[in-house]
């Protein structure tokens, strides 16, 4: 029998966590499912209601007490006094609430959500690329965060997947935009990039990765600051698919197609993000924690700090995702429209067994 996934249990690579806030510091948050134990090495957070409140990314490479809002373009902060991650544990996470408030991360009776990935707990110099670089990496699940100087000039980085990235993320310490590369974005990726924190559609320009394609060792960046701000920290989180548990890529929104498109995955998502490419609209976060289940959907902003909204949009199948609109975020007539997806479960584990829908 041909093997359906490399992953059987993708919650030893990936969690999604929800909370309510109780306001207490410092508070340890476990994840709840009884699968395999995971030590988060990013952890990308989110107040979903009662107030608008921002998107922020810690990792093991910068270090607990550093963050990055996804949904703006403000350098890295340092215990925030709105709150901050002081912990990454052996099966989550610490908060602690800043000087001022705990907006960002344990506010009293406030609901909360966490994505997580594991890059693989520990650091290492890597000379693959020109540029020397930090690296955290976990090979299994093709997952790496990649920490380097930025230059201001073309030059490559390594990113230490050893096959070719089909996405990452890229962002300066420093004030300034996020550059995402995705390799369904365009024929030619490379010529251009999107934003994480706007919502415009993909934009041609040599600036970015200097028209020059990754390979299965390096990544190229040229002068903009997005992906390689002179003389500042670059922070860069790069993916590639894993059969069975993660999936990058795009989808094409059929003229006519009035049901819906479907994109198969291999596996039950826990979580996919999606954005339109040849047009301007949000970034769209679903999640498996956050639902009553399919049709009761309820999908946050990457790009604003907006609250959690209720949605039809999409369902979470035991082999991908299906679109249930024409809404012109995820499906106009001919849009083009990317993705990246984490698995809940393979599709069918390397025992045969195939997964349900939620």
């Amino acid at each position: 029998m041909a093997a359906y996934t490399t992953i059987d249990d993708p919650s030893a690579f990936f969690k999604v966590i929800t909370f309510t806030g109780d306001g207490n510091t410092p508070r340890a948050h476990t994840f709840s499912d009884t699968d395999t134990d995971m030590q988060p090495d990013l952890i990308w957070l989110k107040k979903r209601t009662p107030a608008d409140e921002f998107h922020t990314l810690t990792d093991a490479v910068r270090g607990v007490g550093k963050h990055l809002i996804a949904n703006n373009t403000d350098g890295q902060a340092t215990n925030s006094n709105s709150g901050y991650i002081s912990a990454f544990g052996s099966d989550g996470f610490t908060t602690t609430n800043g000087t001022e408030n705990e907006l960002y991360v344990n506010t009293d009776g406030a609901t909360y959500v966490g994505w997580c990935w594991k890059a693989g707990g520990s650091t290492s110099s890597n000379t693959t690329g020109a540029t020397s670089s930090t690296v955290s990496l976990n090979s299994t699940a093709k997952f790496s965060i990649v920490q380097w100087t930025g230059t201001g000039s073309t030059t490559t980085v390594g990113h230490s997947l050893g096959v070719v990235p089909d996405m990452f993320i890229t962002k300066s310490t420093a004030s300034g935009s996020w550059g995402v590369y995705n390799q369904g974005a365009a024929s030619s990726p490379e010529d251009g990039l999107m934003t994480l924190n706007g919502n415009s559609a993909w934009y041609d320009h040599t600036a970015y990765y200097n028209d020059t394609a990754p390979t299965s060792t390096v990544f190229t960046v040229n002068s903009d600051a997005s992906v390689n701000h002179s003389s500042n920290t670059m922070i860069s989180y790069c993916f590639s698919s894993v059969q069975g548990y993660s999936k990058f890529g795009s989808y094409t929104w059929g003229t006519g197609n009035v049901d819906g498109a479907y994109v198969f995955c291999g596996f039950r998502p826990a979580l996919v993000i999606l954005k339109r490419s040849d047009g301007s609209d949000h970034w769209w976060i679903h999640d498996n924690k956050r639902t009553g289940g399919n049709g009761e959907s309820r999908v946050l902003y990457a790009n604003t700090d907006s609250v959690e909204n209720d949605s039809q949009q999409i369902d979470l199948l035991a082999n991908g995702f299906k679109i249930r609109t024409n809404d012109a975020g995820y499906g106009a007539s001919g849009g083009t429209y990317v993705y990246m997806a984490f698995a809940d479960a393979p599709f069918v584990n390397s025992n045969g067994v195939p997964a349900t829908a939620f």
